[in-house]
């Protein structure tokens, strides 16, 4: 059957009914600093149960307030001001305070490497003190002048910042929570539960079964559903028979071959794109690399459809900026397109009395193994010479500042949807995930302008003029983009994800007596 373009909506949107969802995988318990951020059924769970200071709306510019009302940045964007709802409240009632915030910041901080987004705190003022040097036992540029301010000073400007603040991670939490748990989202004992800031909050369960109930002061209109039941599953396939019985109306699912596995009959399965890319990394401090004849002879000799279609589940990316994030429709191009002639000619200017000889380093998943194998093999009919080296994803990971690495494949995960999230972290000089070795003043210059433009429309123009700057140096050459399939029943209605994998809430809400679709089609997510 042809896709829906959307899951079919027969009335207004309504508030009430209860919406049952299956979790395949270890959701639960729920600490949402530490969730993967492309795990579609924690960003579910943290969405429901954890609220942030900002919001975002998926392909709009504008930052929107949630548990902030407002916020003022200073002119150089190096300062910034949030002032609390005064009704924000956690699940017991209590306030939620700028000290609150202050802990749970720092908490995501201390956290280091058990949490992607802790990195992302960099520009924080103290940051090498508290987290790198361990001679600070605070985060000195966050602070809460009263109970309702929190201030944000950064080491240098950042005015993608509220953007940021909206991700997952960066939930709110009581601040004994944040200062004494390290699994503050988990269920307590009997007869306890979390103590959670999102529209949500648990009403009762374990780490199996829990069924969440709308918090009393949130808004009915934000939150459609009355309640929201959940269920962990060991695997998919026990999700997709809960589906099948008509026990569930959500199932998030692997994007790969999602639309076989779920029966039809029931509603779609809706695909999504997520904010984490796939690219092929080149360390400009290996040569041959450092020759820019090389670099561009390596881009020119891949065939990028033919990687995609190895990694199952995934779609093909141009640019090193999901193209859903305005400013992230900048495309590579010419550069991109396989140009084997191209490739060999460069190579034979660059070496002229022997092959280039490189080693692609990869971890030990087999579908990467295996784009890995494809592309020793295209860069081999350009006449280089690719030796793989697979190793143990621990061991990936503590090479990957190595002087000596060459073509390694490179994931990246984008918290906010934003061209900043994805270009300055990593191309940025002295950024601490610049892996490869990208020294340029021009694009340290552009990326600059882009963090200090206070003016959305201009920081996104900025934004991508720096990202056709990264690509014109080929270091990072596109390959794919990761997806999210949900299987939606009929009676679910306005679902969609944002590229960090939470839904819409506002926009979702449950249609009664809705008769189910006459296929599962997979429809592909705005």
């Amino acid at each position: 059957a042809a896709p829906d373009p959307e899951p079919r909506q027969v009335a207004e949107p309504a508030v009430g009914g209860t919406m049952r969802v299956a979790l395949p995988g270890a959701a639960l318990p729920l600490d949402p600093a530490v969730g993967a951020p492309t795990d579609p059924a924690a960003a579910l769970v943290a969405e429901l149960l954890h609220g942030r200071l900002t919001s975002t709306t998926p392909g709009a510019l504008a930052v929107e307030g949630s548990l902030a009302e407002s916020w003022e940045g200073s002119e150089d964007a190096t300062r910034f001001t949030f002032r609390l709802r005064s009704d924000a409240r956690f699940s017991d009632d209590s306030p939620i305070t700028a000290a609150d915030v202050v802990d749970s910041l720092t908490r995501v901080a201390a956290l280091g490497p058990a949490s992607l987004a802790a990195a992302r705190l960099d520009t924080v003022v103290g940051y090498r003190d508290f987290v790198l040097d361990g001679t600070a036992d605070t985060l000195t540029g966050l602070s809460a002048p009263d109970p309702a301010t929190v201030v944000v000073e950064l080491e240098r400007p950042d005015a993608d910042l509220p953007a940021l603040l909206a991700a997952p991670a960066f939930a709110i939490l009581p601040a004994a929570d944040a200062a004494n748990s390290t699994d503050p989202g988990a269920p307590g004992g009997e007869g306890t539960a979390p103590v959670t800031s999102g529209p949500y909050r648990w009403d009762s369960g374990d780490a199996e079964r829990a069924v969440l109930v709308r918090s009393d002061g949130t808004d009915p209109e934000l939150a459609r559903p009355d309640r929201v039941e959940l269920v962990r599953t060991d695997t998919v396939d026990a999700a997709v028979d809960l589906w099948a019985a008509g026990e569930v109306d959500l199932v998030p699912l692997p994007a790969a071959g999602a639309g076989q596995a779920v029966p039809p009959g029931i509603g779609t399965v809706r695909v999504d794109p997520l904010g984490a890319l796939w690219w092929l990394g080149l360390n400009l401090d290996a040569p041959p690399l450092d020759d820019p004849r090389v670099r561009w002879a390596v881009s020119l000799a891949l065939d990028r459809p033919a990687l995609v279609e190895i990694l199952d589940g995934a779609t093909a990316l141009d640019g090193l900026v999901a193209p859903q994030v305005p400013s992230g429709e900048v495309v590579c191009g010419a550069p991109c397109t396989r140009d084997l002639a191209g490739a060999r000619a460069l190579l034979a200017e660059a070496s002229p009395d022997a092959p280039v000889g490189l080693t692609l380093d990869v971890y030990d998943d087999p579908s990467v193994v295996a784009v890995a194998e494809a592309v020793a093999a295209q860069l081999g009919e350009a006449g280089m010479e690719i030796a793989v080296d697979v190793r143990s994803f621990d061991a990936y990971r503590e090479s990957v500042l190595d002087a000596d690495r060459q073509l390694f494949w490179f994931g990246w995960v984008a918290l906010a949807p934003t061209g900043g999230a994805y270009l300055e972290p990593t191309f940025r000089t002295d950024a601490p995930d610049n892996v490869v070795g990208l020294r340029d003043p021009e694009v340290d210059a552009a990326l600059a302008a882009a963090a200090a433009t206070t003016d959305p429309e201009a920081r996104s123009r900025l934004w991508g003029e720096a990202h056709a700057l990264v690509l014109d140096r080929s270091v990072a050459l596109p390959v794919a983009q990761a997806r999210a399939a949900t299987a939606v029943a009929s009676r679910v209605q306005g679902y969609r994800l944002r590229l960090d994998a939470t839904p819409v809430l506002a926009e979702l809400w449950l249609a009664p007596d809705v008769p189910p679709a006459t296929a599962t089609d997979a429809d592909e997510g705005s």
